[in-house]
């Protein structure tokens, strides 16, 4: 298992959750934007859920990513936009 898959299953892990709960998985950068997203899953660094829940973004110079995870089960919550999201930023 690599750093990828490792860091969504402990994301995943310390929510309770199960891969089934990602709605989307952003894929970006250089590195995303070559990625086979199919072959990535077949060999274990992306989990095996629906290929619709991966999207491209795309890099533009001067953009700074910010990634994130959040469950299916989001709910609105009034003081702070949505709650159990998990979110990561991007360099």
């Amino acid at each position: 298992m690599g750093a990828i898959r490792a860091g969504i299953d402990i994301l995943l892990k310390e929510n309770g959750l199960l891969p089934q709960a990602i709605n989307e998985i952003i894929v970006a950068g250089a590195f995303g934007s070559y990625l086979n997203i199919s072959s990535a899953v077949c060999i274990g660094m992306l989990p095996k859920i629906p290929f619709a829940v991966f999207v491209r973004l795309e890099t533009r110079r001067g953009w700074v990513q910010r990634p994130c995870f959040c469950p299916k089960h989001n709910e609105k919550s009034s003081d702070s936009g949505t709650k159990n999201s998990i979110r990561g930023v991007g360099r």
